[in-house]
């Protein structure tokens, strides 16, 4: 729900920066979530398991 009565085309960029950057902020931790393990796991894999699938 918009914080003010105006409808969203007539916001003004600082206050549709404040709406989107939570957003953006959000997603890149969820990315940043996943995908660092999936960088770490085939080097763990290989060295700690010795396993060279």
């Amino acid at each position: 729900m918009p914080t003010s009565d105006r409808p969203a085309a007539s916001l003004t960029a600082p206050e549709l920066n404040k709406r989107i950057i939570p957003i953006v902020f959000f997603t890149f931790i969820c990315y940043l979530t996943i995908g660092i393990p999936l960088a770490i796991l085939p080097g763990f894999t290989h060295t700690t398991l010795n396993s060279c699938a």
